[in-house]
């Protein structure tokens, strides 16, 4: 396997004081609904590093997104940011962090109420204070950078709309631009290309690249996804959840590496290995749970399932 990650993030000067991870999250458990989801999750993320977390549905992987932003708190874990303990704080304080970071819903999550302008100028309306002439000012500049308009009049006709006249394309850009709006450090992705048609997943991971240095910013991504070409694309590191747990962390450029392996290969790896293999392969379902298998038996287990046989002519 390769080391090297397709977008790396910029390292350290090795004679600086080492600071601490953006993000630092340890040992974290949460049980919901009687199903114990989280079950010790351990992960950092540095500043400007794009970090994406895969793993099946109902892995626990948007319920992590709701605790770093402090919707859910833990049963028992640990949650820093730059070394500020999170988990505890009043809600004041936990604002305050809050402030620092964006989440981009699955869906959008557009106010349908509002307009474009009043869904992207929203925070600032209620947190800045600013008059409408430099908070709509701003949202045309966040519509130029998520690509919404080529000439300020599109710019403004855009604004001017509601969420249900726009596609699922350009509600997720409007998402994306309500979250640059007032230049977050941090932004939290779930699931960005789901229900999206391929050239428009790829233009939204296009999107997330440009957050990174959006506005001259060092910004961090965390990114929930069960999309192999998104992570391989937007990502410098990814984190495999499975079974409430962070099994293996490697460099997005290696799934490239395990999508080529094939059986041979997969057979000779550790069960914890093979997941993460049979999950970037696209057949978890068949393979996940198998214990120690030889070559044929796994072969077996991800030949295509044979084809409903004809219906017999009268």
């Amino acid at each position: 396997m390769t080391n090297d990650a397709a977008h790396a993030a910029p390292s350290a000067d090795p004679a600086a004081p080492s600071a601490p991870p953006l993000l630092e999250i340890r040992d974290l458990h949460k049980t919901l609904g009687g199903k114990h989801v989280l079950k010790g999750v351990n992960l950092s993320v540095e500043r400007g590093e794009t970090l994406v977390i895969i793993g099946g549905s109902g892995c626990g992987k948007s319920v992590l997104l709701k605790h770093v932003m402090g919707i859910l708190e833990p049963d028992r874990g640990s949650i820093k940011v730059e070394g500020r303990e999170i988990v505890g704080l009043r809600l004041r304080e936990l604002n305050e962090v809050r402030h620092r970071f964006a989440l981009i819903f699955q869906g959008g999550a557009l106010f349908d109420s509002l307009t474009v302008a009043e869904n992207i100028g929203f925070y600032l309306m209620e947190h800045e204070r600013l008059p409408w002439s430099r908070i709509y000012a701003r949202v045309l500049e966040c519509l130029e950078k998520v690509k919404l308009g080529a000439t300020p009049r599109e710019r403004e006709r855009i604004a001017a709309q509601m969420p249900a006249d726009l596609s699922g394309g350009m509600k997720k850009r409007v998402a994306i631009a309500r979250a640059l709006a007032p230049s977050p450090e941090f932004l939290l992705w779930d699931e960005p290309t789901t229900g999206l048609d391929p050239p428009t997943a790829d233009a939204i991971n296009d999107q997330i690249i440009m957050t990174k240095t959006a506005d001259g910013a060092r910004r961090t991504s965390l990114v929930v996804t069960h999309d192999m070409a998104s992570a391989m694309k937007v990502g410098d590191r990814v984190a495999f959840l499975f079974d409430g747990r962070i099994l293996k962390e490697f460099a997005a450029a290696e799934i490239g590496a395990y999508l080529k392996l094939d059986p041979d290969a997969a057979a000779g790896f550790s069960v914890d290995e093979r997941r993460v293999w049979a999950f970037v392969k696209g057949r978890a379902d068949r393979v996940l749970e198998a214990g120690s298998v030889d070559t044929q038996v796994l072969r077996r287990m991800l030949a295509p399932a044979p084809a409903a046989p004809a219906d017999a002519e009268a």
